[in-house]
């Protein structure tokens, strides 16, 4: 059961990763900005070891994903359909 479940998420995250759509936006970036769509979150406060990843931080929260992406992702059903996302 669990290793059932392991690949359903395995699956669902390479799903995502093939969906991006540009070398500028990846998966960690939607990772990160995606909690940001839901109104009760006001922050996402990712670790960082060195200022390299602060940097890279930064970046992927500023990171451009389309709006269609997220709706891409609610057709294919890789987040749920009611999950907020921009419009």
């Amino acid at each position: 059961m669990i290793a059932r479940r392991r690949a359903t998420l395995i699956e669902k995250a390479q799903k995502i990763e093939a969906g991006m759509p540009s070398a500028t936006a990846s998966s960690s970036a939607a990772a990160m900005q995606f909690p940001l769509f839901h109104p009760a979150v006001c922050s996402v406060i990712p670790g960082a070891l060195s200022v390299a990843e602060v940097k890279q931080n930064v970046a992927r929260l500023s990171a451009k994903i389309p709006v269609e992406f997220w709706s891409e992702l609610k057709r294919e059903k890789l987040i749920d359909p009611s999950a907020p996302t921009p419009n």
